[in-house]
Formats: structure tokens, sequence, C-alpha cells
């Protein structure tokens, strides 16, 4: 039979491994992916639920794509740095293309299309939280700065949010 001092340490390691688990694959992508700074608007300030937090909207969160896609389905969308150091979508597939030196790649899901051949992604960076009672003072007018966090993978990761001078978030360890 099991001791209990085995049982106890087993379901110790057994949590501990559970978060690492969760926090491994961020910490990778911060510390290898490509570093990507985009320019994004509040589109909702704050969540009386869940606290302070900003949901952003993203010029290529909206891809123009021939192709057909399913709702949830995999998108692969080609950013590139226009002349005004603004990341702009080039377009989406179904399968990952190849990247140049000066474009990333990020992977989305599909969310709906209109009648002109341009596509909905959501990345999973589209909202970020904030220290509380600093969500309330943006409005939507504001320009929010994001630094992404782009690996091979695609599955970008928020590394800093700023607001002018004012750091609202940043990816720490602790």
């Amino acid at each position: 039979m099991i001791s209990r001092k085995t049982l106890f340490a087993s379901a110790c390691a057994f949590q501990t491994c559970a978060v690492l688990f969760l926090a491994l694959p961020p910490a990778l992508t911060l510390s290898s992916g490509k570093t990507v700074t985009v320019l994004t608007e509040p589109v909702d300030p704050q969540d009386m639920f869940r606290g302070d937090y900003i949901r952003l909207g993203y010029k290529f969160s909206r891809v123009p794509s021939q192709e057909k896609f399913e709702y949830n389905s995999k998108v692969f969308v080609r950013l590139k740095q226009d002349a005004d150091k603004q990341w702009k979508p080039i377009g989406a597939s179904k399968t990952r293309p190849a990247a140049a030196q000066d474009e990333v790649v990020l992977l989305g899901q599909y969310e709906w299309a209109d009648e002109k051949n341009t596509i909905q992604v959501r990345y999973g960076i589209e909202q970020v939280f904030v220290p509380e009672g600093r969500g309330k003072n943006i409005s939507s007018a504001d320009k929010i700065e994001i630094e992404l966090a782009v690996p091979e993978s695609g599955r970008a990761v928020i590394k800093r949010a700023q607001l002018g001078n004012d750091l609202l978030y940043q990816w720490r360890w602790i």
C-alpha cells in the first residue's frame, strides 16, 4: 500500500507539473519569438465581472482572402511591415505559408466573411488585463501600442501594452 507521504508528494508534483505545463508555451514564445510592435484601438475598456481589461481590435483582424474557410478553422495570416512601420495583412491561407525575412505569420481562427472577400480572424491576443482602476481611463479613441512575440508556430503572445508613456501591461514570470 502507498504511504500518505508518497501520495502527498505525488499530488504536489502533479500540481507543480500542471502549472509549469500551462506557463511554459507562452514563456518559450516570449523568449524565442520574433518581436512585432503594432498599434491597436481598444474596443471595450472594462468588464465588471473579470476586472479591468482592454479588448483590442487590430487592423490585421480583417484580411482579404479568396479562400473559403469553415467557422473556427485555422487561418495563417502573413503580415508585412509597410513604410509607416505598420504591420499589414498580405493574405490568408489554410496552410502555413513561407514567410520572407521581413514578414511574420500569425495563426488565428476564422470567424466570418463579408461579400468583399474579407475575412474576420481571431488570434487570441484580443484582450489584455491591466492593473485595477487603469482600464476605466482608456477611451475607444486611444491608440495602444502592443508588442507581440511571434514564434514559428504563429501563436502570438502579448509582451507589452503601452499607451503613450504609460505602461499598461508587461509580461513577467511573477
